[in-house]
């Protein structure tokens, strides 16, 4: 019987448009179903497991749109499962009301609260010397100094919401098409930022492993706010063990806090080392399962097929049911996506046969909108060497990416 037997007597369903957002807990978890487009690659997950039923549209359908199908419907009722999604937000939880089914993720007006950057940032309130120097202003308000600055929207996915300003023109053109948006405007500080995926349990805070966060650059995403990919791998040449057990008290602080207030499950920090210091920086929270946590719990699984990973410990968390092990320690592996931008055509087949010949896991994805995957590459090795700085397998990816 494998760690995550508790689903056995607790089924859980977790309905998503991408399948790559479930894939967290082996298929062959007795009580865990999937609801998720029938995309090529979830065909191939799927490959005749009867837990996933895989909905096929001329469009892709959005969890939501997932949700209201008559057929996950009718999916849910006949294993009488409890239903888990990757973000919530108004709309499922109305759906979950209108049709009868347990919506297990944190309340919506929680995961709000926490994970916007404004509210966060009040929220925050004792903790406020954890995260650099910041005002919140109107963007209108914002005056330019002659000295670069981070300028944060309210909400952002991925880090699209984060602009590094430094000239008065760039911060001239946001605010000319959004002059009347609310923004945190933070010190500009030289460094790499680390993040890492963390559980809150109704008795603890369970910690991660720590991930070097690769951010926007050519051939990927050419947008520097924006993340592109996690290396767990590299994370022991960056760090002292003194800000290892650093970067552990962040995590124990806000933890402790999301905990008093009602959140559990899944939730990321992102923190900024300072070059010329050393010293860490609180930099974002993300109050929901973040987008590295299933391939982590892969990598999890390839370490110790019985031991707990940080999906099922979010699962078990979200249950309200004890856990009796601590999470799977990880030191090796990397995941990277090429993102969709303007002025930019990737030939996705020529860009494919190239990765086939390369020691990764390939996940196409099929959406156009600026900023959306179009490949994710996955490996159990490192990409990164060093800050800014890939391996040899890393560049070897890069040379793989065809763009026309």
């Amino acid at each position: 019987m494998t760690v995550f037997h508790f689903l056995h007597n607790n089924p859980v369903c977790y309905v998503t448009w991408d399948i790559e957002r479930a894939l967290g807990l082996p298929l062959d978890t007795p009580g865990y179903f999937i609801i998720a487009n029938a995309t090529p690659f979830a065909k191939k997950v799927a490959n005749g497991h009867a837990n996933v039923l895989l909905l096929a549209a001329e469009q892709l359908l959005t969890t939501a749109q997932l949700l209201e199908h008559p057929a996950a419907q009718e999916f849910i009722a006949k294993h009488n499962a409890q239903v888990l999604v990757y973000i919530n937000n108004a709309k499922k939880e109305q759906l979950a009301q209108q049709f009868g089914f347990e919506l297990l993720n944190p309340q919506r007006v929680l995961s709000d609260e926490f994970d916007q950057k404004i509210s966060q940032t009040k929220w925050l309130a004792e903790l406020q010397d954890l995260l650099p120097a910041h005002t919140l202003n109107e963007l209108s308000e914002v005056v330019w100094d002659g000295e670069p600055f981070v300028l944060h929207y309210n909400m952002g996915f991925a880090g699209n919401g984060t602009f590094f300003i430094t000239q008065e023109s760039e911060l001239q053109e946001l605010q000319r098409v959004f002059p009347r948006r609310e923004v945190r405007v933070s010190e500009y500080i030289e460094g790499f930022t680390l993040t890492n995926n963390n559980v809150v349990t109704d008795a603890d805070v369970l910690i991660g492993a720590l991930s070097y966060q690769i951010n926007g650059q050519a051939p990927f995403y050419n947008h520097r706010g924006t993340t592109i990919g996690n290396d767990w791998g590299v994370v022991g040449s960056l760090l002292t063990s003194e800000q290892h057990e650093q970067y552990k008290a962040i995590v124990r602080q806000v933890g402790a806090k999301l905990q008093a207030s009602g959140w559990r499950g899944l939730f990321g920090i992102d923190c900024l080392v300072e070059a010329s210091t050393g010293k860490l920086f609180l930099i974002e929270i993300n109050a929901r399962q973040p987008a590295s946590a299933t391939y982590e719990s892969a990598l999890q699984l390839a370490h110790d097929a019985t031991g707990m990973t940080v999906f099922g410990a979010h699962v078990a968390a979200l249950l309200g049911l004890e856990l009796a092990q601590d999470l799977v320690r990880i030191t090796a592996g990397a995941q990277i996506v090429v993102r969709q931008e303007k002025n930019k055509t990737v030939d996705r087949a020529a860009s494919i046969a190239r990765l086939a010949e390369l020691p990764v896991r390939i996940i196409e994805h099929y959406t156009a909108d600026e900023g959306s995957e179009i490949i994710r590459v996955q490996s159990q090795q490192s990409i990164m060497q060093a800050h800014n700085e890939f391996s040899d397998l890393g560049k070897n990816i890069i040379d793989a990416i065809q763009i026309t």
